[in-house]
């Protein structure tokens, strides 16, 4: 499955919302939904569905949907 796809799924699952509500270009704040203590929840979700960790530098920049596909790319994480 792609990531993006995958990254839909958890925000999907974190924020109550239907994947057709956002898309890539999704930005923090763009959601009412996607405040700072969903973030939190969005960012432990995404360690787990894909067994990464994010340091405390990372976790401001995953402040959109490229970034976080950017991020995951970087710590290896690829299309299954």
């Amino acid at each position: 499955m792609p990531i993006i796809e995958q990254i839909s799924e958890v925000f999907a699952r974190e924020l109550g919302v239907t994947a057709d509500e956002f898309d890539i270009d999704l930005r923090y704040g763009d959601l009412p939904e996607w405040d700072s203590m969903t973030h939190m929840n969005i960012v432990v979700a995404l360690e787990v569905r894909f067994a990464i960790t994010f340091n405390s530098e990372e976790i401001p920049g995953l402040s959109s949907i490229r970034a976080i596909e950017s991020a995951l790319r970087r710590k290896g994480v690829v299309d299954e």
